[in-house]
C-alpha cells in the first residue's frame, strides 16, 4: 500500500512512519525540509504548510497514492506557523485534490474537542478541516485524540518534569479531567483504520481507558519512576 504521511517530522507523525515502514508499506512524506538522516524505502518530498497552495499543487504527489494521512499539528502560533493555514487552508486544499485524484482513504489527525462546542482558536481550526471532510464524498477517518503522551513528546516531557519534583502542585481545584492516551495506542488506530477502512467517513474519539484528575496523572507517572508520594500543595487562586 502506498501511503502518503504529512507531518512525519512530528511526535506523532515519527511513530506513524516507524510503524508503516515496520509494515512494509511504500511511503511518501512530505516534509518542510529534507532530513538530515533519510529512512531508506521512503520518498521525501518538499511540501511547507504554511505557503498558500491549491489543490492542483498537490496532485502529482497522489498519483498512485492509496491512503493519506495528515499529522500536521501546532499548539501555538509563531511566524508563518498559524492554525489557519497548518489546520485548514493547506488540509483542506490536500482532501480536495485526494477527491480528485481518487484517493481511497484520508485518516485525519484531529483533536478531542474540535466539535460544535469548539471555541478555542486551535480547536476551531481543526474543526474546519474535520467539517469539510464529513461534508466530502471521501472516504475519511477522523481521529480526535485527548492528550497524547510518550516517549519523545513534549507534552510527556513536560508531565514527567512535573511528576518528579519534590512537590506535587495541584492547579486550581485539582479537579480538571484528562483521560490521556499513549502514542502506541493512536499509532494502533491509525494502523486498523487503514487496513479495516469503508467507503464512508467516521468520527472516533481516541481517549484512555478512564478519565483521572491532572493529579491523578502525575501521580501515577511518579509511581512508575519508582518515586514515593511527594507533599501536595495548592498554588494560589487568582481572584
Amino acid at each position: 500500500m502506498h501511503i502518503f504521511l504529512t507531518g512525519s517530522s512530528g511526535f506523532i507523525g515519527r511513530h506513524l512512519m516507524k510503524a508503516f515502514i515496520a509494515q512494509g508499506h511504500s511511503i511518501t512524506c512530505a516534509v518542510r525540509k529534507l532530513p538530515e538522516v533519510q529512512e531508506n524505502n521512503v520518498r521525501y518530498v518538499i511540501a511547507d504548510f504554511t505557503d498558500p497552495v491549491s489543490s492542483k499543487d498537490w496532485t502529482r504527489e497522489l498519483q498512485n497514492v492509496d491512503v493519506v494521512v495528515n499529522a500536521v499539528g501546532i499548539i501555538r502560533e509563531h511566524d508563518a506557523h498559524t492554525f489557519e493555514m497548518l489546520h485548514t487552508q493547506t488540509p483542506i486544499a490536500l482532501f480536495q485534490a485526494c477527491g480528485r485524484e481518487g484517493v481511497g482513504l484520508i485518516v485525519q489527525i484531529s483533536a478531542l474537542g474540535a466539535d460544535e462546542d469548539a471555541v478555542s482558536p486551535y480547536h476551531l481550526s481543526k474543526k474546519a478541516a474535520d467539517d469539510y471532510l464529513e461534508r466530502s464524498n471521501i472516504p475519511a477517518v477522523i481521529l480526535q485524540p485527548s492528550l497524547v503522551y510518550g516517549q519523545g513528546g513534549v507534552s510527556a516531557s513536560l508531565f514527567n518534569t512535573l511528576a518528579s519534583m519534590p512537590v506535587l502542585v495541584k492547579f486550581g481545584h485539582g479537579r480538571q479531567m484528562i483521560q490521556p492516551i499513549h502514542i502506541d495506542d493512536l499509532v494502533d488506530a491509525v494502523v486498523l483504520s487503514i487496513s479495516h477502512f469503508e467507503k464512508s467517513v467516521r468520527k472516533i474519539a481516541l481517549v484512555g481507558p478512564s478519565p483521572m484528575t491532572l493529579t491523578e496523572f502525575l501521580m501515577s507517572l511518579r509511581q512508575t519512576m519508582r518515586m514515593r508520594p511527594p507533599p501536595i500543595i495548592e498554588s494560589p487562586r487568582l481572584s
